[in-house]
């Protein structure tokens, strides 16, 4: 079967609703999350005879990757990550278009090999009200990212074989007026109005 995919660039996710769950147990309401990125190390191999470019190979990791949670702190304060815990269980995030459905959310980033560095209270001040938060530092060895319904299938466009219809079939078929007529039938058409002789001649 012919298909075609298409990315559904056109409806991108939103960045403000997603959920941390800790634990497989908390979930934490958190402002805001930073630091999440895949990436790995290479050195620069210097070969003889070769200007232009140098050749990469990977090496070991030199410094870890170190995910940011900024969170409110309420009246009910309940504190799953501690400074110096390590966790067991993978934090999983979830980034969603509505809340309260974050059990089919369509982008779930997986961080395993956690450990909670440090964690930095937000500033009291008398004279500025705001509201009271904590930022956590947190060291991750990998991150996985699971994406979900983020592209369609389209069956390609067909011209009809049989030879009684004029346009394509399928969800992108071309676009086909009622009124549009063959150039067969132009011809045709044109044949009942002759061309009219200048009065010159």
């Amino acid at each position: 079967m012919n298909e075609t995919r298409k990315d559904l660039a056109k409806n991108p996710l939103i960045n403000n609703i997603f959920l941390l769950r800790v634990d497989a147990v908390y979930d934490l309401a958190c402002t805001k999350v930073s630091g999440i990125m895949q990436e790995r190390e290479y050195e620069n191999i210097l070969e003889g005879g070769v200007n232009s470019y140098v050749q990469l190979r990977e090496k070991p990791s030199s410094k870890p990757n170190i995910l940011q949670v900024e969170r409110y702190i309420g009246e009910a304060y309940m504190d799953p990550l501690p400074v110096g815990k390590q966790c067991a269980i993978p934090l999983v995030l979830y980034v969603d278009r509505h809340l309260g459905m974050f059990a089919d959310a369509p982008m779930v980033f997986t961080f395993s090999g956690c450990t909670v560095l440090s964690k930095k209270y937000g500033d009291l001040d008398a004279e500025h009200s705001g509201l009271m938060t904590e930022t956590i530092q947190i060291a991750y060895q990998q991150v996985s990212v699971e994406k979900k319904a983020n592209e369609v299938i389209l069956p390609l466009w067909k011209i009809d074989q049989s030879g009684k219809k004029y346009q394509g079939t399928g969800m992108r078929h071309a676009a086909h007026d009622k009124n549009e007529v063959r150039k067969k039938d132009m011809e045709q058409m044109s044949r009942k109005w002759p061309e009219k002789r200048s009065a010159r001649t």
